[in-house]
């Protein structure tokens, strides 16, 4: 088929070449839980395709990913996702970017090497400093102890209001724009 450059002002979308893998763009993450399948828009195309996702992936794609897309057997009716492009969405395992869960967090305190996978480990998150955004809530978190024997120190703004906690009960708060209406007392 002709390029497009060749064809002037005519609007004709070209046909892949399936031998090789293909960049393309999330538009829809619609069908992913239900049949393990996502619709991606190739950069050099317009027409959105179904692509499935085969095996266990590190995270749940989301719209507007930059993916890479391969083709068994060189089929153009059999693409699948073979992995994330590094982009602003998705860059380092410190990012955490899901349909409902936006995460950047920073390493343990005083970590060398992570022979323990620590960094994997959930039940370590409260030693970490991370920043999270979900649809209920907005929190910042500050590890007070490198070993974690006591609460981190957090801020989090909900849609009732703004909680700020620290393990030894000194909260400053200071605001330049006049009064500051407490309704419950920091103790």
């Amino acid at each position: 088929m002709t390029l497009q450059s060749n064809l002037g002002p005519l609007k004709i979308h070209r046909l892949p070449n399936f031998t090789e893998p293909k960049m393309g763009r999330v538009t829809s993450t619609r069908d992913y839980s239900k049949y393990g399948r996502i619709e991606v828009v190739f950069l050099d195309y317009g027409v959105p395709c179904p692509v499935w996702v085969i095996g266990d992936i590190d995270r749940e794609p989301v719209e507007g990913d930059m993916v890479l897309i391969g083709y068994m057997e060189g089929r153009g009716d059999r693409p699948y996702l073979i992995g994330y492009m590094k982009n602003s969405s998705y860059s380092t395992n410190f990012i955490q970017v899901k349909k409902d869960l936006i995460r950047v967090q920073l390493p343990i305190h005083q970590i060398e090497q992570d022979v323990s996978e620590n960094l994997l480990d959930d039940s370590k998150q409260d030693q970490r400093a991370y920043m999270e955004l979900t649809p209920t809530h907005s929190r910042f978190n500050f590890p007070t102890s490198s070993d974690g024997s006591t609460p981190p120190a957090y801020i989090e703004i909900t849609a009732g209001g703004i909680n700020i906690y620290h393990p030894t009960g000194n909260v400053e708060v200071q605001l330049p724009l006049g009064d500051l209406n407490v309704t419950h007392p920091v103790s």
